[in-house]
């Protein structure tokens, strides 16, 4: 995947989901809003990490965007977690790395005004219990994910009709953590 686009980083999968993509992280929050993986001026851009991140996963709180699309391709499929029986059910985010496989555990979906929220990016000078917490208390749904002791935060952002300027925001929990075998998975890099 590198050879196609450098700024690869890795693999996103949720299940239940359209969402199998490549993600990116780029210079600044703009260029893949309307740029595809392979480069190209598209309306519906690619998967991206927000600029301010690190591509080894090694920050507290990594943000992911994609444009959600009627189709559900990209990040359109987010806006199932606005019922509670999909959030309940299809609670699980694989993030395929180079050398490893992230899994992680939903524990909050949130729809908000864009120009009134803060995601606290990165997070690594945030105590991440308060971030929990505020996450959690802005959820849809109640959940029964275990929040204490852990140390890494995902998030999903996806823009959303039913809010002026909406934003939906899935909020995950690291899970586990196991060695990739990248040739198996049919991930090239």
């Amino acid at each position: 995947m590198n050879s196609i686009n450098s700024d690869y980083v890795g693999w996103i999968v949720v299940n239940g989901t359209k969402i199998n993509y490549p993600f990116v992280l780029g210079q600044d929050n703009s260029y893949y809003l309307n740029h595809n993986f392979q480069r190209r001026r598209l309306k519906h851009g690619a998967i991206f990490m927000d600029y301010r991140n690190k591509s080894d996963f090694s920050d507290n709180h990594i943000v992911l965007y994609g444009h959600a699309m009627r189709d559900q391709s990209m990040f359109g499929a987010i806006d199932l977690y606005k019922r509670q029986s999909f959030f309940n059910n299809h609670s699980t985010i694989e993030i395929r790395l180079k050398n490893e496989i992230r899994t992680y555990r939903i524990f909050s979906a949130y729809q908000v005004d864009a120009t009134t929220t803060r995601l606290s990016v990165p997070a690594n000078n945030r105590n991440l219990q308060n971030l929990f917490n505020t996450f959690t208390s802005r959820s849809m749904y109640p959940t029964n994910t275990d929040i204490s002791n852990k140390d890494h935060i995902l998030t999903l952002v996806s823009c959303t009709d039913d809010v002026d300027n909406g934003r939906i925001i899935v909020h995950a929990v690291l899970q586990s953590v196991s060695a990739s075998n990248n040739k198996k998975r049919g991930i090239i890099h």
